[in-house]
């Protein structure tokens, strides 16, 4: 009998799940499912998989990491695109953290210095960025002088 949503088909009934959202039930009703390895295939927009294994594999987020999402509470579909409070979406570019952004666009800026900045500009990343960008120049000019 297969769990009820479009997403998946297991080989058995799935276990009641208290939640408060019909799709968080079903999220966790598919984690249990791929927990006891009774799920038979996986839906992902218009896609079929054999296993959460191999989607997850696809998407590129561990099966463990989807998985216990769907344990939380998200549908597989949030799991998937789940996206952290402390990403830093910057020109369409996503970036896990703080440290990673820094590393990409700005290597010489410290984050103490930009988190400085990013306190000054009210939370605004792009003039973060480029005030701390200005502050490194203006400590070079003086290092160099």
């Amino acid at each position: 009998m297969p769990v009820k949503a479009t997403t998946v088909k297991a080989k058995s009934k799935a276990t009641k799940i208290k939640a408060k959202t019909k799709d968080a039930a079903l999220g966790a009703a598919l984690a249990k499912a791929v927990a006891k390895k009774d799920v038979n295939t996986v839906k992902y927009k218009g896609e079929t998989y054999p296993s959460l294994e191999k989607l997850a594999e696809a998407v590129g987020v561990p099966a463990s990491t989807l998985t216990m999402r769907m344990r939380r509470g998200l549908t597989l579909k949030q799991a998937i695109e789940f996206v952290s409070k402390h990403a830093i979406k910057y020109k369409g570019q996503i970036y896990k953290n703080s440290t990673e952004f820094l590393k990409a666009q700005a290597p010489g800026v410290s984050m103490t210095s930009f988190s400085k900045c990013k306190k000054e500009c009210e939370g605004s990343i792009a003039k973060a960025l480029k005030l701390a960008l200005k502050k490194q120049k203006e400590q070079a000019k003086k290092k160099a002088a």
